[in-house]
């Protein structure tokens, strides 16, 4: 699809799935539970069952880096959530991250989307990513005080798409 300093992404293949894993376990910000609704999304989107969720892989050197699932939010007009990213970090700080936005923005302007947003967690372990939304053009939107627990709020995210980024 698109290459980004020798970083290509790409759809999703059946034997991405254990990569993907790893990398989400690797990061040691998920919770079991949300890599399993990581893993279930996945396996829905590579099946064709549910083309609501795109998946998109980003390789560095033939290997799996990192990824990313998005879909428009229903019931909207060109808005998308940005519902996962993650970088296996053995690959960090390569651009990966800044590659599958690049790749996502250029994808949503072909398919008329306005919007998109990200929601995240306060927690230390979203520290990172949530600096990294930031400096990839989000603007951080709202904080949700004790959202998802006491102490774990909901922090959302909203960038524009625009051809021009």
């Amino acid at each position: 699809m698109s290459t980004n300093r020798n970083i290509s992404i790409r759809p999703p293949r059946l034997e991405d799935r254990a990569p993907l894993e790893a990398a989400l376990r690797a990061t040691g910000a998920f919770y079991d539970f949300e890599i399993a609704v990581a893993l279930d999304l996945f396996d829905l989107s590579t099946s064709g069952r549910d083309p609501s969720y795109v998946f998109r892989c980003a390789e560095l050197g033939g290997e799996f880096a990192g990824y990313m699932c998005f879909g428009e939010i229903p019931l909207t007009r060109g808005s998308y959530d940005l519902y996962w990213l993650a970088v296996d970090p053995r690959w960090g700080r390569r651009g990966i991250g800044h590659a599958l936005v690049d790749a996502m923005m250029v994808e949503l302007c072909e398919r008329n989307g306005r919007k998109v947003y990200v929601e995240t967690s306060s927690r230390a372990p979203y520290d990172a990513a949530r600096s990294f939304y930031l400096r990839a053009g989000f603007r951080l939107l709202v904080t949700y005080a004790d959202f998802y627990a006491p102490g774990d709020s909901k922090v959302v995210f909203e960038r524009d798409v625009s051809p021009n980024r």
